[in-house]
C-alpha cells in the first residue's frame, strides 16, 4: 500500500516513523528466530549423525561417540587433499636451486650447503622443538582445530616465501615456519586416523595420506620445474599457497573430532555405555611406551630410513639437470615418474599391509623390510647410470621402481605404531618417530655435503646415502618377531584402563 504509507507520512511523520521502526523490529526478530531454528535443526542433525558434543572449543575433548563410515570417508577425503596441499611446498625449491643460488650470490658448493643442506635442516630439524608440542597436544586437545590452524600457517608461510624472503635469513626463517606446520600436522593427522578407523583399516587410510603426501610433493615440484624457469622461483610458492587458504574452510566445515579410542574393541563396552576414554598422557606414559620392543625398533629404523629421502628430495632434481645433462623440464618429469612410483607404492603398500595384518601380523613388517631393502637397487641404478645413452623405457621403469619399493614402508609404519600403542600414547609416539625421521631427513643432505667434499661429486654421496635403506630393512624385519606380543600387551592395557574408568 504505497499510497497509504505516503499519506501517513504526510499527515503525521512522527507516528509513521515510530510505526516503521516497530515493523522493522518485528521483522528483525522474525529473521533471528528463523536463523535460530535453522541452526538448531543443523545441530540436531549433526548430533544424530556424529553423536558428539561441543566440537568448537579447541581445549575441550569431544563428548563420547563415533562417526558414521560415510562421514569418516568425507573427512578423510578433506584430510588427504589438505595434507597434500600442505606438503606441496616441501620440495618446491629443488628444480630451481641453481637459479636461487645466482640470486643470492652463491657458488656451487655454497648452493649445496646453504640452499640444500642448511635449509633442509631448518625445514626438518630446527622446527622440531616447537612442532613437537603438537605431538603431546594431539593426545589431549581438539585435533580438528589444531590441524586447520597448521594448514593456515603452512599456506601463509608459502606466501611469505615469495614476498618476504629477500635475504637468506628471511628465507631460512620462513622455511622453518613451513617445517613447523608440516611436522606438527603429522601426529595430529594420524591420531585422527586412529580414531576414525579400526586396526585393520588403518593401513588403507594411511596409504591415502601417503599418496596425498607424495602427490603434493611431486605436483609442487613439477609446478616449480615448469613455472620457475619462466616466472622465477618465487611464483610457484604463490600458486601453492592459495589452495591452502581454501582448504582451511573445508576442514572447518567437513571434518569433525572423533571420540578417542572409539574404534578399539577393548573399549567397545565403555563407549556403548556412554563413557569415554579420557586417560591423559604423562611422562610415565612415554617411558612405558619406550619399553615396548616394536616402538624401539620403529624409532631405530626411522633414522636410516629417512636419510636417503632427505638427499633425494633436496638434490635429485638439480643433480639430474646439472650432472646428468638433462634440461630442467626433463629432470622434473623424471622426478615426476619417481613421485608417481612413490604414490603407487604408498597406496599398494597400504592395501597389501592391511591384508597381511589381517592374515598374520608378522607378515606386515616382513613386507616393509623386504621392499625397503630392495629399493636400493633401482635407486643406485638411476644415480650411477648414463641416462642419456640408456633406453628411455628402462630409465623410466627403474625410476618408477626406485620410488615404489621404499615407499611401501611409508604407508605401513605409522599404522603399525598406532596398533601397538594405547590411545593416550599414540600422538606422543608418532611425534617421537617424526622427530627421529626429521632428524634423518635433515642430516641426510649435510652428510651428503661432507661426502661430496671427500669424494668430490654428488653421485657418490647420493649412492652412499641410499645404502642406509639396507640398515632400515634389517630393523623392520626384526619387528616380525616382536609385533604379535606387543599388540596383545596393548589390548590388555586398554581393557585394564577401561575397567578402571567403568568403576
Amino acid at each position: 500500500r504505497p499510497f497509504d504509507e505516503a499519506r501517513a507520512w504526510i499527515r503525521d511523520p512522527a507516528r509513521a516513523f515510530k510505526a516503521q521502526r516497530a515493523s522493522a523490529r518485528v521483522k528483525a526478530r522474525a529473521r533471528l528466530l528463523t536463523r535460530a531454528h535453522a541452526h538448531a535443526r543443523r545441530q540436531a542433525r549433526r548430533s544424530a549423525a556424529l553423536r558428539v558434543g561441543d566440537l568448537g572449543d579447541p581445549l575441550t575433548p569431544p563428548s563420547p561417540g563415533t562417526m558414521s563410515s560415510g562421514l569418516n570417508m568425507q573427512a578423510t577425503l578433506v584430510l588427504c587433499v589438505s595434507y597434500g596441499l600442505l606438503y606441496s611446498v616441501q620440495n618446491m625449491m629443488a628444480p630451481n636451486l641453481t637459479m636461487m643460488a645466482s640470486e643470492f650470490g652463491f657458488d656451487e658448493h655454497e648452493r649445496d650447503l646453504y640452499l640444500g643442506a642448511n635449509l633442509n635442516m631448518a625445514f626438518s630439524v630446527v622446527c622440531l622443538p616447537l612442532s613437537s608440542v603438537f605431538a603431546y597436544a594431539a593426545d589431549v586437545y581438539n585435533r580438528k582445530w589444531m590441524y586447520s590452524r597448521l594448514v593456515l600457517v603452512g599456506a601463509a608461510s608459502a606466501l611469505m616465501m615469495a614476498f618476504s624472503a629477500n635475504t637468506y635469513m628471511m628465507l631460512f626463517f620462513w622455511r622453518t615456519v613451513s617445517g613447523v606446520a608440516i611436522t606438527g600436522a603429522i601426529p595430529v593427522v594420524f591420531s585422527l586416523i586412529a580414531d576414525w578407523y579400526g586396526p585393520e583399516q588403518r593401513p588403507k587410510a594411511s596409504s591415502g595420506l601417503s599418496a596425498a603426501m607424495g602427490a603434493g610433493v611431486i605436483v609442487g615440484q613439477i609446478l616449480a620445474g615448469f613455472v620457475g624457469p619462466i616466472f622465477g622461483w618465487r611464483a610457484p610458492f604463490v600458486l601453492a599457497s592459495l589452495p591452502g587458504f581454501v582448504a582451511v574452510y573445508f576442514i572447518n566445515k567437513y571434518m569433525h573430532e572423533p571420540t578417542r579410542g572409539a574404534k578399539e574393541e577393548a573399549l567397545e563396552d565403555l563407549i556403548k555405555k556412554g563413557g569415554s576414554y579420557d586417560k591423559k598422557p604423562t611422562f610415565g606414559t612415554l617411558i612405558r611406551a619406550l619399553r615396548v620392543p616394536t616402538n624401539v625398533l620403529l624409532l631405530l629404523q626411522a633414522l636410516p630410513g629417512t636419510i636417503p629421502w632427505g638427499v633425494i628430495f633436496v638434490y635429485l632434481n638439480d643433480f639430474l639437470a646439472q650432472e646428468k645433462g638433462l634440461t630442467i623440464q626433463q629432470a622434473t618429469m623424471l622426478v615426476g615418474v619417481f613421485g608417481i612410483g612413490a604414490a603407487v607404492g604408498g597406496i599398494g603398500g597400504g592395501i597389501l599391509g592391511a591384508r597381511m595384518w589381517k592374515r598374520s601380523k608378522p607378515l606386515m613388517p616382513m613386507l616393509m623390510g623386504g621392499s625397503t631393502a630392495l629399493g636400493v637397487l633401482p635407486m643406485v641404478y638411476v644415480i650411477g647410470s648414463d641416462l642419456k645413452t640408456m633406453p628411455v623405457l628402462v630409465t623410466i621403469s627403474m625410476t618408477f621402481l626406485a620410488g615404489l619399493l621404499p615407499n611401501i614402508n611409508g604407508s605401513c609404519v605409522r599404522p603399525l605404531l598406532l596398533n601397538v600403542n594405547t590411545p593416550e600414547s599414540r600422538g606422543t609416539m608418532i611425534g617421537a618417530m617424526t622427530l627421529v625421521a626429521n632428524l634423518g631427513r635433515g642430516l641426510g643432505p649435510s652428510i651428503a655435503v661432507m661426502i661430496m667434499d671427500t669424494m668430490g661429486g654428488r653421485a657418490g654421496a647420493m649412492q652412499a646415502a641410499v645404502y642406509a635403506w639396507l640398515i632400515c630393512g634389517v630393523f623392520l624385519l626384526t619387528m616380525a618377531v616382536t609385533v604379535t606380543a606387543d599388540v596383545k600387551r596393548m589390548t590388555l592395557a586398554m581393557k585394564h584402563n577401561a575397567s578402571e574408568m567403568a568403576v
